[in-house]
């Protein structure tokens, strides 16, 4: 989980250091204002905390992948840290290689998400500053309605369709106010557009369609519309979803056609599908990531983003009182579940199907309703009509998603009191490295940040960045005259050598602040000249 200001994501730890790092190495990122999901081991919440630093280093030998209950799972050099209960019931770090089946690992039972989306947008501002082209504006008021500094393109209802670039040469950064009242559209060559008011309502309507959107919608940014596919047994949500549509933007042209694979309801809008590619970040298809405005939105507005996201793509279990999901998306696996610790909805469980990417997160049932409740209400499993048709046992929702992810919610219980949960390991599995490179973050305070498929809580374990390993290792204290100077050394005679960095690194005795690692040692000219034999133990050549 990486959030930026108010902007929320749920990413893989390779993509987001990559985009800092080309090669092997670290960085401090400690000013550019990331932060991740951490825990405050002395309160046992989850917070957010800075990222000071990204790490990544080659790939050595075998990786571990860590398989724990309730269907959590991470994959992790055989060395990397990791959180532990101990036997007293405290936190201990300890090696991923030391874990034994039974240990006992700490996930989150609760998130605080940013409540911080604006309740609405202005789609010419944000369009315009991603460089999109061909934005008209039409039902300008008094006198920027006549302004005519370029050619026409054409004509809405009566009101002239001047292009936004217009405007903003004329009226510079006031453009924005003026317009916010007028409709839009985008150009294409001779293909016209339907407009849509400048301003987009970010209410209940749109986080609906966008939930939809997400689970059965596809965004064609080139042809200029949005299509939502509702496959069988769905066709009672056809209203729902032109009636979000024209809340958020009436009079925009859609099309509902039927067919074998369910019925089609087609957004006509360019801007609307701009808006959703290059705004909101969705993608081309189903089965993507679950869009950042949401993981800010207000609470309320989550659960009509999960009412759309289910009505469009779920399925209800009457035997095992399960709502299904599913999809494609790792990280929207990921994400719905952070979504669902934001409501106040833990507990759950990860179940594989016939295929390993076959995944079910299932909520305990233990009677409470809230938010889960609302959104089974909505689909009409609390009387009124019911679209989504029961599958018989979970074991059937999941057999045969060969490449699918499925993610099944009971009905939970709201927690609280402490922030964790605990997850125990079930396994533990030797993988060959599918990837060149491994990756780590330095995280302030703890060191610590949750990761993995369902959120497993691990520890920083990146040479360099502290002195856990220094402290795996016996540390002895020298002093000695040379040349009539003393000097003060540090040995260290059993560090743990990792497969992060086996270079020999300086530590430093700093009055105030006692041991600090300074960084790798180059060649000295004292090690030229130390004896050959000696210079060839050293590096490994001898006994």
């Amino acid at each position: 989980m990486v959030r930026r200001g108010d902007e929320v994501r749920v990413t893989s730890i390779g993509e987001f250091v990559d985009s800092f790092l080309e090669g092997e190495g670290s960085l401090d990122i400690g000013g550019l204002g990331y932060y991740t999901l951490s825990l405050d081991t002395k309160t046992l919440k989850p917070v957010w905390r800075r990222i000071k630093g990204v790490i990544k280093h080659r790939t050595r030998g075998r990786l571990l992948r860590v398989k724990a209950s309730k269907g959590r799972s991470i994959d992790l050099t055989g060395s990397h840290s990791i959180y532990r209960i101990s036997r007293g019931g405290g936190l201990e770090v300890v090696g991923s290689s030391d874990l034994r089946p039974g240990d006992r690992l700490v996930t989150p039972a609760s998130v605080e998400l940013p409540e911080s989306a604006p309740p609405s947008i202005n789609a010419a501002r944000e369009l315009w500053s991603r460089g999109v082209e061909g934005i008209l504006v039409a039902g300008l008021p008094g006198g920027a309605a006549g302004y005519r500094g370029v050619e026409r393109s054409r004509d809405y209802d009566g009101d002239h369709a001047i292009p936004l670039e217009t405007l903003v040469e004329r009226y510079g950064d006031s453009v924005w106010s003026l317009v916010s009242g007028a409709r839009l559209s985008v150009s294409r060559g001779a293909t016209g557009d339907h407009p849509v008011p400048a301003t987009i309502p970010l209410d209940t309507g749109f986080y609906l369609l966008l939930g939809f959107i997400v689970s059965a919608g596809r965004v064609d940014v080139e042809g200029g519309h949005v299509t939502v596919t509702l496959g069988p047994g769905r066709e009672g949500y056809v209203g729902d979803v032109v009636e979000a549509v024209n809340s958020i933007a009436p009079g925009v042209g859609v099309r509902v056609s039927g067919g074998a694979r369910g019925v089609g309801v087609t957004i006509r809008s360019r801007v609307l599908s701009e808006l959703l590619a290059r705004v909101f970040g969705v993608g081309p298809g189903p089965n993507r990531d679950i869009p950042s405005i949401v993981f800010r939105a207000p609470k309320p507005m989550k659960r009509f983003f999960l009412k759309g996201l289910y009505a469009g793509g779920g399925v209800f279990d009457r035997s095992s009182g399960s709502l299904v999901y599913v999809t494609g998306s790792r990280s929207l696996l990921n994400g719905l579940a952070l979504l669902l610790l934001d409501l106040g909805v833990g507990g759950y469980r990860i179940e594989s199907g016939d295929s390993v990417r076959a995944l079910a997160l299932i909520l305990d049932e233990t009677g409470g309703l809230d938010a889960i409740g609302e959104v089974l209400e909505y689909l009409g499993f609390g009387g009124g009509r019911e679209a989504i048709q029961g599958v018989g046992a979970l074991e059937r929702a999941t057999a045969g998603l060969a490449g699918q992810a499925t993610v099944a919610v009971q009905r939970p219980a709201i927690r609280g009191g402490s922030g964790v949960d605990v997850a125990s390991v079930t396994g533990l599995e030797r993988l060959e490295a599918g990837t060149e490179f491994v990756y780590d973050l330095s995280v302030e305070g703890d060191e610590n940040f949750f990761a993995g498929l369902g959120w497993i809580l691990v520890h920083n374990s990146a040479f360099g960045w502290g002195l856990e390993h220094v402290a795996d290792g016996i540390i002895r204290f020298r002093r000695r005259i040379v040349g009539g100077v003393l000097r003060r050394y540090v040995v260290v005679e059993k560090m743990r050598q990792t497969p992060h960095d086996l270079r020999v690194h300086r530590v430093e005795i700093e009055d105030g602040r006692g041991m600090r690692i300074a960084g790798p040692l180059e060649a000295r000219p004292e090690d030229l000249r130390m004896p050959e034999d000696l210079r060839r133990r050293l590096k490994g050549g001898g006994p």
